[in-house]
């Protein structure tokens, strides 16, 4: 059997390369889960919003989908406050499907979580 320098410094270093990528994606895990909590505790800190605002965009964004996978979707809604500020957030399906841009209301959110959207009867 051939023994090459090459050969053996990639047996001896494949370990080291396979811990650094295992490392990677273990602290990608970690860094998405820390980025969400520390959203959760700063939106746990500000006081509930209800507003009158305006729906002024509605968006989905699809992914997966080949082969053996399912399609996913998640839905956005922009709304525009009376000062004009703008902020979106997700939404479900459903309540995405029962609302459509020029909708007025009631928006009720802390921080950048949704918690809810009144419409205004006509």
């Amino acid at each position: 059997m051939f023994n090459s320098p090459f050969s053996s410094f990639m047996f001896s270093a494949l370990p080291l390369i396979v811990f650094v990528v295992f490392a990677i994606v273990i602290m990608g895990f970690v860094t998405v889960f820390v980025k969400g909590m520390g959203e959760f505790v700063r939106n746990s800190k500000l006081p509930q919003k209800s507003e009158p605002a305006m729906i002024i965009g509605k968006r989905a964004h699809t992914w997966g989908g080949s082969g053996n996978m399912s399609a996913h979707t998640s839905h956005y809604l922009t709304f525009e406050l009376t000062d004009g500020e703008r902020i979106e957030f997700a939404v479900s399906g459903q309540f995405a499907g029962i609302h459509t841009e020029g909708d007025t209301g009631i928006l009720t959110h802390q921080g950048t979580k949704f918690l809810g959207f009144e419409r205004e009867r006509l």
